[in-house]
């Protein structure tokens, strides 16, 4: 309830009977003009801790969902990378047994046909000396 002029003035005179007129009139000034119903009470504020605590317990419990989900989606791209990781190094590992096999292959053929040229030239020469031999006596 606020206070209006001429309940203030009522007041004072009141308390001019009580505390002199210079006091009283240092008191009624010290006294705003406002609501009284604004005030909060024990009561109120109490309410108002409950209500911010369940908000700030709503919110902790979003932030925590939150995270949550978000933790989920890392590891679920973190179990992509490496089943793709997998993926890669297996193919790699393919690729190279592939290339050694042919390696080897190849080094093989290379090493038959080696021996085989120097078997038929040392044949040749064996048969060129064998020809010359008897001529160069």
């Amino acid at each position: 309830m606020t206070l209006d002029e001429t309940t203030r003035f009522r007041i004072t005179n009141k308390f001019v009977g009580i505390l002199g007129e210079e006091d009283a009139a240092k008191l009624m000034d010290s006294i705003p003009p406002i609501d009284w119903d604004r005030f909060a009470t024990k009561d109120d504020i109490a309410a108002a801790t409950i209500l911010t605590k369940a908000e700030m317990e709503l919110e902790f419990a979003n932030f925590r969902t939150e995270v949550a989900m978000q933790f989920a989606e890392v590891r679920t791209e973190f179990a992509n990378v490496r089943s793709e990781m997998r993926t890669e190094f297996a193919d790699v590992r393919t690729e190279m047994r592939t290339g050694f096999a042919n390696l080897r292959a190849e080094f093989a053929h290379s090493m038959r046909m080696n021996t085989l040229t120097i078997i038929g030239s040392m044949a040749a020469l064996m048969t060129v000396f064998s020809v010359l031999t008897p001529v160069l006596k």
